[in-house]
């Protein structure tokens, strides 16, 4: 299973190439997809790992590129991981909506019904209080 970071760098590869060929990307590219967090011994690592999990094939690497192609497997991860947070944006604005409170709409209605309730409890005091 990927992490975030794994997933910001593979969409970084799979959106800089087109139909699965390969891409040349310095460190910094790859770098700033994850808003510069990690190092790049860690980049190396993240890089490692991707192309373990047959994501990603790296073709050439060097102190400041990496010629990867990302493969199938890769792509199918990264479409994925979009459309799941696109979706979990769409739940998120829908639940924003649902959630807005008419406060006035409910301060009315609380009101007739203590009003309404109010009133019961006075019948039957006066009823209580007559038969007594």
């Amino acid at each position: 299973m990927l992490d975030k970071r794994s997933y910001s760098i593979l969409e970084k590869i799979v959106n800089s190439s087109q139909d699965g060929d390969s891409v040349v990307l310095e460190k910094e590219e790859l770098l700033s997809a994850v808003d510069n967090e990690i190092d790049e011994d860690e980049l190396a690592y993240y890089i490692e790992d991707l192309a373990l999990n047959e994501m990603i094939s790296v073709k050439y690497k060097d102190d400041n590129l990496y010629v990867i192609t990302p493969l199938s497997k890769g792509r199918v991860a990264a479409e994925k991981k979009a459309k799941v947070t696109k979706l979990a944006e769409i739940v998120h604005k829908e639940i924003q909506q649902a959630e807005a409170i008419n406060y006035k709409k409910i301060g009315a209605i609380a009101g007739f019904w203590a009003f309404i309730g109010g009133m019961f409890a006075a019948a039957v005091a006066f009823l209580v209080a007559r038969f007594s």
